[in-house]
């Protein structure tokens, strides 16, 4: 289940991390009918390195609960995970690239269990990563996220394109889809990007999350970062 490795570093890929930040940590929650997730982390460049300036490093935890079907049986899963991360990014025309490279470890309890879930009990795999984000303040602005889970057939990808408003806001439509063979979603929401709340940068949406070979249930979301000179 890559729910939640996926939806926490999405939460990555938002973040405009300004030059003077030494460190940013960001959290988040996503909450429907058959899928809660809640991450938190943080981003910090690699010694002699500053954010937006090459070479970074990530932690990141999270919780994932879920339901699916596997034939007449309702599985309920818990997971709980932890990914480290390097990653590099590439300052382009109106925006930046990122690629990265980490190894990922998670812990899943199906109940009942589902032997042919490849995802019950403990795991560790590679993730390789890659991300687009938009320089802040582009017309429209935008963003995109895929992640692939190497040996576990898990991936994971969201993008948004929001409008920008007069007070540097933006709003616009985000798409995601994410799973395993044994469990997929698909996402469709309204999302407001850039909101400032005292020193926390803030991301809100709503929306309608659907199950492969299950039903549509509305969604809601948030992420916040905090920039920190460390």
């Amino acid at each position: 289940m890559l729910i939640g490795r996926g939806l926490l570093a999405a939460g990555l890929c938002c973040v405009a991390h300004p030059a003077i930040a030494e460190s940013v940590w960001i959290a988040g929650a996503s909450v429907a009918e058959e899928t809660d997730v809640g991450w938190l982390g943080r981003v910090g460049p690699l010694p002699g390195k500053r954010l937006a300036d090459g070479w970074s490093q990530s932690i990141f935890v999270d919780y994932v609960s879920y339901e699916y079907d596997a034939g007449t049986q309702r599985i309920n899963g818990t997971a709980k995970g932890i990914k480290f991360s390097i990653g590099r990014e590439f300052r382009v025309e109106r925006g930046y690239l990122g690629l990265g490279l980490g190894v990922g470890a998670s812990q899943t309890r199906l109940s009942p269990d589902d032997p042919g879930n490849s995802n019950r009990g403990t795991s560790v795999h590679p993730v390789g990563e890659f991300q687009w984000r938009s320089d802040a303040d582009a017309t429209w602005r935008s963003r995109a996220y895929a992640q692939y889970v190497f040996g576990a057939r898990r991936s994971y990808a969201n993008a948004f394109v929001g409008r920008l408003l007069p007070n540097g806001m933006a709003l616009g439509p985000q798409l995601s889809t994410g799973g395993d063979p044994s469990y997929r979603i698909y996402g469709l929401a309204l999302a407001l990007d850039g909101w400032k709340l005292g020193p926390l940068d803030v991301g809100v949406y709503a929306g309608a999350q659907h199950s492969e070979g299950g039903s549509t249930h509305p969604e809601f979301g948030f992420s916040f970062s905090l920039y920190r000179g460390d």
